[in-house]
């Protein structure tokens, strides 16, 4: 038997308090739940023969938490605990941006960033927020500029 890892991402407005203990119970693990996105990830640890093996495991659970009702599932990932524990020690690069950057890729200043990041429900958010300022991925900021601003 090895060790796996699952990481389920729910589409899940609101989690009631039975619902956080009865996930709690599904997924003996980390349970995040970001009421401002609406989304829920539960990272756990299973032991299972092989990958489709662990695979079907991580499915059932994230069926029966699916079958509660307040959480609709929309990922699910496994990968050995290895690997994934390299991925938490080495992680790849990320490409990422500051307001001017983002300003420089919108064609605008980076005081109309900061409405968007205000005004803009569409926008995304910032990765983290340093004393310089926001910082963005780059994908993020790709991906709105494809859907909204084309």
């Amino acid at each position: 038997m090895e060790e796996w890892q699952a990481v389920a991402v729910f589409r899940a407005p609101e989690v009631p308090e039975d619902g956080r203990r009865h996930l709690g119970e599904l997924f003996p693990g980390t349970t995040v739940h970001d009421a401002r996105t609406g989304r829920l990830t539960a990272t756990w640890r299973l032991r299972a023969d092989d990958l489709p093996a662990a695979a079907e495991t991580a499915r059932a659970r994230v069926a029966e938490a699916a079958a509660s009702g307040f959480a609709e599932p929309v990922d699910l990932r496994v990968r050995s605990a290895e690997m994934a524990e390299v991925e938490i020690a080495h992680p790849g690069p990320l490409e990422l941006w500051g307001s001017g950057e983002v300003a420089g890729h919108l064609s605008v200043s980076r005081q109309y960033v900061a409405q968007l990041l205000e005004g803009d429900p569409r926008f995304p958010r910032p990765v983290a927020t340093l004393r310089g300022g926001h910082v963005w991925t780059a994908g993020s900021v790709r991906h709105y500029t494809d859907l909204y601003r084309s």
